[in-house]
């Protein structure tokens, strides 16, 4: 459904509707990034943004297989250090799939 369409509903029906949002944690463990593409439009009157495209190439540790670790924040079990050390420290095993 379009967001225009939802914000309509929304106002027609004079509702306030509370989203919450949940964050997915990933720390990619064994791999490297590289410049997939550099593109350019100098053709066109303005300027055109242009996102820089990276490619990454990540391989599983050969002591325990794990190549990611992925923490989510609404799921139940979840303990609330790792949330809270997730971009100061490594994780020491795997919280997620």
């Amino acid at each position: 459904m379009d967001l225009f369409i939802i914000l309509k509903r929304i106002y027609q029906y004079g509702g306030l509707i509370f989203i919450k949002v949940n964050y997915r944690f990933v720390w990619l463990l064994k791999g490297k990034f590289e410049l997939a593409t550099d593109e350019y439009d100098t053709e066109a009157e303005k300027p055109k943004a242009q996102s820089a495209k990276l490619k990454g190439n990540f391989f599983s540790r050969e002591f325990d297989g794990n190549y990611r670790f992925i923490a989510d924040e609404d799921v139940q079990g979840v303990d609330a250090t790792i949330i809270s050390d997730w971009f100061t420290e490594v994780p020491d095993e795997p919280v997620g799939v």
